[in-house]
């Protein structure tokens, strides 16, 4: 039976896995520069692909994928925060929107437009009833 070729050795593995470490786990760019300077350092002492080394150290549980870039002219709202806009501005007990959770941005987009709508007709109901009220004490006073 043949012995099988070893791609890195325990020494290796040991070795990248210190080094990748110690560029720690920030998020954000300057994290994820520290771990690409942790790769390329890695990979000029093992002669190894960097594809290969964030296979291994993927494998280890020690590898940190790069933070996603934001889109770019937009400013994201996340669900949750869509969700607590909807809350904020409803009279309901805590909690009641949560299953919202399972809802696409779309839908709970168009619920706070509803409640925009609401509001704006709500309004418009106060100052016609301001109008009728002034009428009111118009034709009474006369």
């Amino acid at each position: 039976m043949a012995k099988e070729k070893q791609n890195y050795t325990p020494e290796m593995v040991e070795k990248m896995t210190t080094i990748y470490v110690a560029a720690g786990s920030e998020t954000g760019d300057a994290g994820d520069a520290k771990r690409q300077a942790a790769l390329e350092e890695i990979q000029k002492e093992t002669g190894k692909s960097l594809h290969s080394i964030r296979s291994k150290l993927g494998l280890l549980g020690v590898y940190i994928a790069k933070t996603p870039a934001a889109k770019k002219g937009t400013n994201r709202i996340t669900k949750a925060e869509m969700i607590s806009e909807v809350a904020d501005t409803a009279t309901k007990p805590d909690g009641f929107f949560d299953s919202l959770e399972g809802a696409t941005k779309n839908v709970i987009q168009y619920v706070i437009s509803l409640q925009a709508e609401v509001e704006s007709l709500q309004a418009e109901v106060e100052s016609l009833q301001d109008e009728l009220a002034e009428t009111d004490e118009a034709e009474n006073a006369s």
